[in-house]
C-alpha cells in the first residue's frame, strides 16, 4: 500500500504557540532524542527527513502520522502506516490525546505530555476543566464524578516496614497484611480480565482494612478523559441505599497525583464546605491514584461511614503499596496483550501467502469439477452430475474449514485461569475418545504422576491443545493397532508436564522443526496446517510451553510444560 505524504493546512489560531507537546521515549535507544518538542501544528511524524518530527527506524513508515488541534483539543491522525499508530495500546485511526498518555508508532513508546498557554504565554491550569464519569449507585441512581488533569511531579509512597516491632496487635496486623501482599501476587496472576481482577482485589482489601464501602474506577480505554467504575463493595450488614464519591478528594486525588487520607473528612479543612462529603455520610476516607510508567490508570476509593471505624497513615501506605502492585501489573499486562496482538497479526501477514495458495488450489479443483457439471449439464448426463457436484461441495467445505482455523488462529482470547487437576483432566479426555479406540484396536495408557498439586490452567484453551495432539495421533496410526500415551509428571524444576505420546512411526527429521509453522502440514488435502499452531498458540497464550520429540519408525511425543502456581497462605477464619 503506498505511503500518504501529509498535506500541511494551517487554520487560524494553530500557529499561535498556545499548545506545547512533549513526546520523550519509553526507552531510549541511538537514533532517538531525549524528547521531542511540538509547538507548532499540524505537525508531521515519521521515517522521512521531511517530517516535523524524524523518527529513523524500519518500524516506522515514511510518513506515520499527524497531531493537529482540531476543535480546540489537540487529536492525532494515522496517515496508512504499515504498523500503526496506538494510543494507550489501541491502535487507532482518528483519536483525541490527552496529557500522560502512552503514544505508540509501530513499536517505538512514547509518553505525552501537554501544557496550554494563554496570551501571554502563561501556563493554564485546567483544575476545573471536567468530564463527567457516570457510577451507578444500587440504587440505580447515577452521580457525577469530577476529573481533572493530572501534573506529572508527583509519586505514590511504598510500603515501609517497622524494625523491631514488639506489640503483639501490631505484630498481628503486619502478618496478616503480609499475607495479603503474598496472596494480592495470586490475585494478579489469576486472570487477565481486568474487571474481574479489580473486584477481587477489591474483595481482598475488605479482609484487612476497616472498610465500609469501596469503588474500583478504571481509565476508559476508548475515552482517556473518562474513569468509569468497574468494582463495587459495601461492607455486609452496613445499611446503606447508594455508594457516593466524593468529587472534592478525588478532584485533589488526580489533580495532585497523591494519595490521600482523611480521617474526619466532614471536619477536614481541606474539604471545608463540600457537600459530597456531608451528604454521603463519609467519616474516614482513603483515595490513591493507580500510577505506572507516568500513566494514571484509575485509582482506589475507600471510605467509612461509622465513626469507630477510621483508617490510619498505616493503612494509608499499605493501600498505597496494593494499587502501585496492581498499576505496575496492569501496565505490564496491557504491553504483553499488545506484543502478543502485534506479533499475531504480523504472523497472519507472513502467512497470508499460503492461505492465498491453499485457496487457489482447492478452487482450481472445484473450478475443474464445476466445468465438468456444466458438460453434464448440457449432455443431460444427469446421473452423474451428483457424483461431480461432491468434488464441488468438498472443495467449499474445506474452505470454509480453512477460513474458520484462520480466524481461530488470529482471533485475541480471554485467558481465564482457574485450578485443576492434570489427573482428572486427562482421564476424562481419554474417556471421551474411548468408544473411537476401543473400534479401532487403539490402547489409550493413562500415567499419571500421584503428587501434582491442583494448579492455575486455562481449562478452555488447555482442553483444545491436548484434544488436537490426541486426534493427530489417532490420524497418524494405522486403522487396526497402536497406542497413545497420556502422562502427567514433574520436571527437574518442579513444574507440572503433560505428554502424549504414539508409536505411530515417528516424524521425518527434516520435517520436524517446521510441524509448528502455520499452514506447514504433512497431510496434503486433508490438512489445513493451522492445527499444531493452534495448539502452539493455546498453550503460549496460558503462559506454557511445548515441545515436540520424535525418533523415526518409533513414534512422537508432544511435551506440555505448565509453570506451576502454588497456593498461597490463607487467613484464618
Amino acid at each position: 500500500m503506498k505511503e500518504q505524504q501529509p498535506t500541511r493546512t494551517f487554520t487560524p489560531g494553530e500557529l499561535s504557540g498556545g499548545w506545547q507537546l512533549t513526546l520523550r521515549p519509553r526507552e531510549l535507544v541511538p537514533g532517538l532524542k531525549p524528547e521531542y518538542i511540538i509547538d507548532q501544528f499540524p505537525a508531521a511524524i515519521g521515517r522521512h527527513p521531511t517530517n516535523d518530527i524524524e523518527l529513523p527506524f524500519d518500524a516506522v513508515s515514511r510518513y506515520h502520522a499527524r497531531i493537529e488541534i482540531y476543535g480546540g483539543k489537540p487529536r492525532i491522525i494515522d496517515l496508512r502506516s504499515s504498523n500503526g499508530t496506538y494510543v494507550n495500546g489501541k491502535r487507532v485511526q482518528v483519536a483525541p490525546i490527552v496529557d500522560q498518555d502512552g503514544i505508540s508508532f509501530g513499536s517505538l513508546e512514547f509518553s505525552l505530555t501537554i501544557q496550554e498557554f494563554d496570551s501571554d504565554q502563561r501556563v493554564i491550569t485546567r483544575s476545573d476543566q471536567t468530564s463527567a464519569v457516570h457510577f451507578v449507585q444500587q440504587d440505580d441512581m447515577v452521580q457525577t464524578v469530577i476529573h481533572a488533569d493530572l501534573p506529572d511531579d508527583t509519586s505514590v509512597p511504598h510500603l515501609i516496614l517497622e524494625e523491631d516491632i514488639t506489640d503483639e496487635e501490631t505484630l498481628r496486623k503486619a502478618k496478616i497484611r503480609l499475607i495479603c501482599l503474598y496472596r494480592l501476587q495470586e490475585v494478579l496472576r489469576s486472570t487477565a480480565d481486568e474487571e474481574k481482577l479489580m473486584r477481587n482485589v477489591l474483595r481482598l482489601l475488605f479482609e484487612v482494612l476497616p472498610v465500609d464501602r469501596g469503588v474500583m474506577l478504571m481509565r476508559d480505554k476508548d475515552d482517556p478523559a473518562v474513569f468509569r467504575p468497574c468494582a463495587v463493595k459495601v461492607r455486609d450488614g452496613l445499611a446503606s441505599e447508594s455508594i457516593g464519591i466524593s468529587r472534592t478528594i478525588l478532584q485533589r486525588g488526580l489533580r495532585e497525583r497523591i494519595a490521600i487520607l482523611t480521617r474526619n473528612a466532614p471536619e477536614d479543612s481541606r474539604f471545608q464546605g463540600a457537600e459530597s462529603i456531608v451528604a454521603n455520610s463519609m467519616r474516614s476516607v482513603m483515595c490513591v491514584p493507580l500510577i505506572s510508567a507516568r500513566h494514571v490508570f484509575g485509582f482506589c476509593h475507600l471510605d467509612t461511614v461509622e465513626p469507630v471505624r477510621m483508617f490510619t497513615q498505616e493503612d494509608l501506605t499499605f493501600l498505597a503499596t496494593v494499587c502501585a502492585e496492581m498499576a505496575t501489573h496492569l501496565h505490564n499486562l496491557r504491553m504483553v496483550q499488545d506484543k502478543i496482538q502485534t506479533e499475531r497479526m504480523a504472523a497472519i501477514g507472513q502467512t497470508i501467502t499460503g492461505m492465498a495458495h491453499n485457496i487457489k488450489n482447492i478452487l482450481l479443483l472445484s473450478q475443474g469439477g464445476v466445468e465438468m457439471m456444466d458438460k453434464q449439464l448440457e449432455r443431460k448426463q444427469y446421473d452423474t452430475v451428483e457424483e461431480t457436484w461432491g468434488v464441488v461441495r468438498r472443495g467449499l467445505e474445506r474452505i470454509h474449514g480453512l477460513v474458520a482455523d484462520m480466524l481461530d488462529y488470529s482471533r485475541a482470547r480471554t485467558i481465564e485461569k482457574r485450578p485443576i487437576d492434570l489427573g482428572e483432566f486427562l482421564t476424562e479426555l481419554c474417556a471421551t475418545f474411548a468408544d473411537e479406540m476401543r473400534k479401532r484396536n487403539i490402547d489409550c495408557r493413562l500415567e499419571l504422576a500421584p503428587d501434582l498439586p491442583r494448579i492455575l490452567v486455562d481449562v478452555d484453551g488447555l482442553e483444545k491443545a491436548v484434544v488436537n495432539l490426541i486426534v493427530n495421533a489417532l490420524e497418524a496410526l494405522p486403522e487396526d493397532k497402536g497406542t497413545v500415551t497420556l502422562r502427567t509428571l514433574r520436571n527437574d524444576e518442579g513444574h507440572a508436564q503433560i505428554e502424549v505420546e504414539d508409536d505411530a512411526g515417528g516424524i521425518p527429521a527434516e520435517v520436524l522443526p517446521r510441524i509448528f509453522v502455520p499452514f506447514f502440514t504433512t497431510k496434503g488435502s486433508k490438512g489445513s496446517g493451522l492445527g499444531l499452531a493452534m495448539t502452539r498458540k493455546f498453550i503460549e497464550d496460558m503462559g506454557g510451553r511445548i515441545e515436540a520429540h520424535s525418533s523415526e519408525g518409533v513414534g512422537t511425543r508432544f511435551t506440555i510444560t505448565l509453570y506451576t502456581e502454588p497456593e498461597g497462605p490463607r487467613l484464618k477464619e
